[in-house]
């Protein structure tokens, strides 16, 4: 029922039978108002015409004309009793219906009718003798009188139904064969290619000027647009890619330019002071976590000044390199170097300790000074260094880190070329 001819088709059906209703109730009551004065006529009409024989067979004695008489009145199905009683006040003819059916309708007629059996008396007058020879009573069930009348509306209710059915059938169809199928085939040939700008609907028969073939062609029409739109879209958005991937490298290079220039020292190619410390403070979390052994080394040149004021800054910077690299071909891929700041550097030894450490300084002391850079200048250049291992009680890499500075400072005191261990 989500079509619009069904929908359609109840509405008018629902028009359809509200009017159906209000034009039974109009002839309901207009034909129960005939009915009802029809019956209380007919009534009158028996009472006046059975008064007068029923009055001249008392005066005779004719017991059986009075009988006929009231013979008479049961050929209306309504009338169910009657009797004559004469001026004595004794029955002198009685005619009772004992089996008449009953009614399902008794309860309607009881709203029609307050009282449905009711019994009428009319006197029976003798003109002649200017007396009253006794009385005429009737009793009449007005339900019986309104069956006619309940057959009447019945048919009436049950043709308007059937009226109404086939008006809800044939706007039903009309509507479903002149639109909603019409519709329905735009609808479908969208579903089967919802992404398919280039669909082309075809306008339904019937349909050339009407509203819907309109709707075909500007719906068509909107195809065509959005199909040009599209290709450009689609162009546009290959040249922002182009552009966006452009960007992107660039930005990734400027970033890891960046990331170099805030981690790694511009001459040695090593971790500068902040990225040293940032990777030794990770190391002193695992040494403190899982208690693994981790020792720091600080190394410093000897005598770098005079390495400066005799050779000049560009040599001298070369000397700084090539300490580093007689430092790295002695240390682990694991271990870290760092340029604290003009010829200091220190260095991060995980899973080292206080003899490992010692080794490993005492290795980079004796490769320093056979560097082929500094023998092809003649320059004899020579390290100290201080070594820290450390222990349960520090209490950050910084501690560490000055421990072992201060023992770099007491090789410094004690002759330099040397290594001493922090404590």
């Amino acid at each position: 029922m989500n079509s619009i001819s069904a929908r359609l088709a109840i509405i008018y059906f629902c028009v359809a039978l509200i009017v159906a209703i209000s034009q039974t109730l109009i002839n309901f009551w207009s034909d129960l108002h005939r009915t009802k004065l029809e019956i209380n006529t007919d009534i009158t009409s028996i009472l006046n015409t059975a008064s007068s024989p029923a009055s001249q067979a008392i005066f005779d004695v004719n017991e059986i004309n009075a009988r006929e008489i009231l013979q008479g009145l049961s050929t209306y199905p309504y009338v169910v009793e009657g009797l004559i009683i004469d001026d004595l006040g004794l029955e002198f003819a009685k005619f009772s219906r004992h089996n008449h059916p009953e009614s399902h309708s008794e309860w309607i007629s009881k709203l029609i009718f307050p009282a449905v059996h009711q019994t009428l008396s009319k006197d029976l007058y003798n003109e002649t003798f200017d007396m009253t020879m006794g009385t005429l009573i009737v009793t009449v069930d007005y339900d019986i009188a309104l069956n006619p009348f309940y057959s009447r509306m019945s048919s009436l209710l049950i043709s308007s139904f059937f009226r109404t059915i086939l008006v809800f059938t044939i706007i039903f169809a009309v509507t479903y064969f002149y639109i909603t199928k019409p519709l329905i085939y735009m609808v479908k040939t969208l579903r089967k290619q919802p992404n398919d700008s280039n669909v082309e609907l075809k306008t339904p028969n019937h349909h050339k000027t009407s509203e819907i073939g309109i709707l075909v062609k500007e719906i068509n029409k909107s195809f065509k647009q959005q199909s040009e739109a599209q290709n450009k879209l689609t162009q546009l958005n290959l040249e922002l890619e182009n552009r966006v991937k452009e960007r992107t490298i660039e930005l990734e290079k400027a970033n890891l330019h960046l990331e170099m220039l805030a981690t790694v020292d511009p001459l040695t190619n090593i971790s500068n002071r902040r990225d040293l410390f940032s990777k030794a403070s990770e190391k002193f979390k695992l040494f403190k976590r899982y208690k693994r052994p981790l020792s720091v080394i600080m190394l410093d040149i000897d005598n770098f000044k005079s390495i400066n004021d005799t050779y000049g800054h560009k040599i001298g910077d070369k000397a700084i390199v090539s300490c580093v690299n007689s430092c790295l071909s002695c240390l682990r891929e694991t271990d870290i170097l760092g340029r604290i700041g003009g010829e200091e550097f220190a260095i991060i030894l995980p899973e080292s300790d206080e003899n490992q450490t010692l080794g490993i300084a005492e290795r980079i002391r004796k490769q320093v000074p056979k560097s082929e850079v500094l023998l092809g200048y003649n320059i004899s250049m020579t390290v100290s260094m201080g070594t820290y291992t450390l222990t349960d009680n520090i209490d950050s890499i910084v501690d560490a880190i000055d421990i072992a500075d201060k023992a770099l400072y007491q090789a410094k005191v004690n002759g330099r070329n040397r290594v001493e261990i922090g404590r």
